[in-house]
């Protein structure tokens, strides 16, 4: 079937093909009554006719006619054009689900699932109507601008049932027809959800459900039945989504879900598939969070800095086998940060260890590989500020960040965690995404505090308000981006126990320590002076217990990581100004310690 060469069919102008099929082609074609771009489709044989009906309504209007749905490309009208029919249909801007699929790797579920909902709800509307597809799959499935899934191409459609006659052409995607299509059995609602659960396969597994092979391979593999659902455990441990899969695409229509609605019906009823669709907010914090990283990306260097961290963790990491000497050469690769490195080995950080270290292979050994990769991820990540460090606030933010690494660092044996250099990166950056609201998003950064200070909302509010993002998990988003590991990424997540709990794991041991490290020095970030003395003490009554902690204990901790950061903070190019927050802290924490009786300062460095 070719253009028709005056380039319109009734009203409408074709402007370009959109795709060919074995029921017709499509154009993209535009009404000049209404100016708007539709998709004209030209039916080459309107199935279910009588043979040389020409001017016979195809199935396919007549059964879109009857579907009203937000998950189901609408029909606007019909018409013939020399005596061949043609369907004027929404035109929509998007991508297929075909190439959706080819063109991305693994999607993440809360992007999955709402797809497959909306593609299950299309459908359950249609079968509620008795409209049957007949030749689901990928390629038949849009997904518009918006994110929104759209049923379409209903060519193959039919009502209620079919059982086809053995002259009948074996038509649609052989992929996914169902066995009941090869051996003459009826086709219904069944024949529907077989399809729809081989895609739902496709759409979490990243696989086909069936061996891509010849037309013989596919019939064989659709006359035997029997999927692997071994890889939805990947997506969903508890084995529901695998279930549900197997209860779709059974050989046995008997087996099968009656039809989409109990389908979807049992698709929404699995846990994973419950806690996503309530968090249905958590979608547009993606987005959100998508939105700011492309921001960031467009000022700096992010995946520059992520391929040198990554090479870093991958090689420092416990059961890496790289040697020291690849280690060191990834390190030298790096001028500034090899120096950085040499002098902080040989400075009062890790005590008399390192002391007359002179090169960065000599430094690991001494140091260890740990001790090495926290070292460089955080001078590396800090040096993500370099060109704003003479912003006052800035400078602040990270300094503080800097002394909960050191406070962590010294609470990790009471938070009952083995690895202290672990707990000094965790309390570091589990409130950088503040640094980096301050550096990349100054004006959003003083909407919030404007909404703070007026009173309107507290701070993370505020954040959600402005940025569409907490602070904190802005900070979790770019960790992931610089290659930081899990145990990192648990650490920077909020707080949600109890104060008063003693850690159970590790990791909980690192949130503690990173918790508390943090919110001690945000004590006298966000506060009054006349209020920091009963801010201090709120906290220390909230986790004391935790961490058997007291008041003297606490003071103690933070004078000494005050004074350990002054001695480091030339090497990191955070220099303590008398006018600067951390000046102000000291003074405080030296002050409150005079108060005291006498108690030996513990040293944060070898304690």
């Amino acid at each position: 079937m070719g253009v028709p060469g005056s380039m319109h069919v009734g009203r409408f102008e074709l402007l370009r093909p959109l795709g060919e099929g074995l029921q017709g082609r499509v154009y993209l074609a535009l009404d000049p009554h209404l100016r708007r771009k539709v998709a004209l489709k030209l039916v080459l044989q309107p199935s279910g006719a009588p043979d040389g009906d020409d001017d016979a309504v195809p199935n396919e209007a007549l059964h879109l006619a009857e579907l009203r749905h937000p998950n189901v490309v609408s029909v606007y009208e019909i018409g013939t054009h020399d005596r061949i029919p043609y369907l004027v249909c929404e035109f929509v801007e998007g991508t297929t689900l075909r190439e959706l699929l080819a063109a991305q790797g693994p999607m993440p579920l809360h992007k999955t699932i709402p797809l497959l909902k909306g593609i299950l709800e299309g459908m359950a509307h249609a079968h509620a109507k008795g409209v049957l597809h007949l030749d689901l799959s990928p390629s038949n499935l849009m997904v518009d601008v918006e994110g929104v899934p759209r049923v379409m191409d209903f060519g193959l459609s039919r009502k209620n049932r079919l059982r086809p006659g053995p002259g009948d052409a074996l038509c649609g995607a052989l992929a996914y027809m169902s066995p009941e299509h090869l051996t003459g059995g009826v086709l219904d609602a069944r024949t529907d959800v077989y399809a729809l659960g081989l895609i739902a396969y496709e759409m979490l597994t990243r696989r086909r459900a069936k061996s891509i092979g010849d037309r013989d391979a596919l019939m064989r593999a659709t006359f035997l039945g029997g999927i692997d659902l071994s890889p939805l455990l990947e997506a969903d441990p508890r084995g529901e989504l695998a279930a549900w899969v197997r209860g779709a695409a059974h050989r046995d229509p008997n087996q099968r879900f009656a039809d989409a609605a109990g389908m979807l019906e049992a698709f929404t009823a699995c846990q994973i598939v419950r806690s996503i669709v309530a968090g249905a907010g958590a979608a547009s914090e993606h987005a959100a969070v998508d939105y700011l990283l492309f921001r960031i990306r467009r000022k700096t260097e992010l995946p520059a800095l992520s391929n040198t961290l990554v090479e870093i963790n991958r090689m420092a990491a416990p059961d890496s086998q790289a040697p020291v000497a690849r280690l060191a050469q990834v390190i030298l690769c790096d001028h500034a940060l090899t120096n950085k490195v040499l002098k902080l080995a040989s400075s009062s950080f890790y005590g008399d260890t390192a002391r007359g270290v002179k090169n960065v292979s000599d430094a690991i050994k001494v140091l260890g590989t740990n001790a090495v990769r926290q070292a460089c991820t955080a001078l590396l990540a800090l040096r993500q500020f370099g060109d704003g460090l003479d912003n006052e606030e800035l400078r602040d933010s990270l300094s503080a960040s800097f002394v909960a690494g050191l406070v962590a660092r010294h609470l990790a044996p009471a938070a009952r965690v083995r690895d202290r250099e672990q707990a000094f990166i965790c309390g570091l950056f589990q409130s950088v995404g503040r640094s980096l609201a301050i550096y990349h998003f100054p004006r959003e950064h003083a909407e919030i505090k404007a909404l703070v200070a007026a009173g309107t909302l507290i701070s993370p509010q505020a954040q959600v308000e402005v940025l569409g993002v907490t602070y904190q998990e802005l900070g979790r988003s770019v960790a992931r981006t610089w290659g930081f590991p899990e145990t990192i990424l648990v650490s920077m997540a909020p707080w949600r126990a109890p104060d008063a709990i003693r850690p159970e794991s590790e990791a909980e041991g690192l949130l503690l320590a990173a918790t508390f490290a943090n919110r001690l020095c945000g004590v006298f970030q966000s506060a009054a002076h006349d209020e920091w003395e009963a801010r201090f003490t709120k906290l220390i009554d909230a986790f004391g217990a935790s961490l058997h902690l007291t008041r003297a204990d606490a003071v103690a901790i933070l004078a000494s990581a005050i004074r350990k950061f002054a001695e480091l903070a030339p090497i990191l190019g955070l220099p303590v100004r008398p006018e600067g927050c951390i000046h102000q802290i000291g003074a405080w924490a030296e002050h409150a310690e005079k108060e005291l009786s006498a108690r030996g300062s513990p040293d944060l460095c070898t304690a």
